[in-house]
C-alpha cells in the first residue's frame, strides 16, 4: 500500500472566495494545497497526484461531495493509495452527514470554518494515515520474518532430502562388499526386474506371476535387506545382483527383458 505525504492535500470548493481564503489557511498551516471548483477537476487531480487528505464542499456544480469521496475511493483502491477525506458544507442534512460517513469521510466540518477547526481534522488524518502506515510496516515486517523462516525451513528440508538420497548410495558402496541378503532365486529375480525400473504389473507378466506375488515378493525383499523403499532396492540391487549371479544365486540366463 502506498504511503501518502500528510502535507497534499486537495481542496474541492466551487465559491471561489472561499477556495482562495481556505488554501491561503492551509498554505499558512505549511500543507501544500491544490484547490479546485468542481468534481471533475478533482477527479483529474486525484488522479494526477498523490494527496494525503481530500477536503470537499458537500454542494458542487455537478455532483455532490458523497458522490465524489465515492469516486475517488475506487481510484484509491485501484491504485493501492492511501488517503483520507473530509466534508465541509453549510447547509448539510442530517441524511448527508450520515451518507458520508458511509462513504467513508472521517470528518464533517460546518461552514463558516475556522482554520484551527479544519487544521485539527487534518491532524487527526494524517495521525490515522501515520498509524495505518506503521502497522502495514509491520506486516511486511512480519511477512519478512515468516518468508525468512520458511526458506530456512525449506532448505533445511532440501539438506534432508538429500542427505536421505545420499544414504543408500553411499550404502550401495559398502554392499558392494557386505554379504548378500538371504533371498530365495525367484527373489533375486524380481530384484533384477526392479533395477530395471518395471513396475510389478510388468514384473508379472514377465514372470507369470500374478501382481499380488510380485508386492509379496517385493515386501519379503525389503523386509530381508536394508533397504526402505523402491528406489533404494534399485541401487542395491545394481552391487548385488553381479555377485549374486557369480555365486549361482540366479541364473544368467535370466536377462532382463
Amino acid at each position: 500500500m502506498t504511503h501518502v505525504g500528510p502535507s497534499r492535500i486537495l481542496l474541492v470548493e466551487d465559491d471561489d472566495d472561499a477556495r482562495e481564503e481556505l488554501a491561503e489557511a492551509l498554505e499558512a498551516a505549511a500543507y501544500t494545497c491544490r484547490a479546485v471548483a468542481t468534481a471533475e477537476a478533482a477527479i483529474t487531480a486525484f488522479s494526477e497526484e498523490a494527496f494525503a487528505v481530500v477536503i470537499s464542499d458537500l454542494k458542487l456544480p455537478t455532483a455532490d461531495g458523497n458522490a465524489l469521496i465515492r469516486q475517488l475511493g475506487a481510484i484509491a483502491q485501484r491504485e493501492g493509495r492511501n488517503w483520507r477525506a473530509i466534508l465541509i458544507s453549510g447547509h448539510a442534512e442530517k441524511h448527508d452527514v450520515i451518507a458520508a460517513m458511509r462513504s467513508g469521510v472521517i470528518d464533517y466540518i460546518d461552514k463558516p470554518i475556522e482554520t484551527v477547526q479544519l487544521v485539527c481534522a487534518i491532524q487527526r488524518a494524517e495521525q490515522q494515515l501515520a498509524a495505518e502506515h506503521t502497522q502495514a510496516d509491520a506486516r511486511i515486517e512480519h511477512m519478512s520474518a515468516t518468508l525468512h523462516q520458511l526458506g530456512q525451513s525449506v532448505q533445511a528440508l532440501r539438506e534432508h532430502i538429500e542427505r536421505g538420497q545420499q544414504r543408500p548410495l553411499e550404502s550401495s558402496v559398502e554392499a558392494a562388499h557386505a554379504p548378500l541378503p538371504e533371498l530365495t532365486p525367484r527373489m533375486w529375480e524380481v530384484l533384477r526386474h526392479i533395477r530395471a525400473g518395471k513396475s510389478n504389473y510388468v514384473i508379472a507378466c514377465d514372470m507369470g506371476i500374478s501382481e499380488n506375488t510380485v508386492k509379496l515378493y517385493v515386501s519379503q525383499i525389503l523386509h530381508a535387506t536394508p533397504a526402505t523403499n523402491r528406489t533404494q532396492l534399485a541401487l542395491y540391487a545394481e552391487r548385488w545382483l553381479p555377485r549374486a549371479e557369480a555365486s549361482g544365486l540366479l541364473p544368467k540366463t535370466s536377462a532382463d527383458s
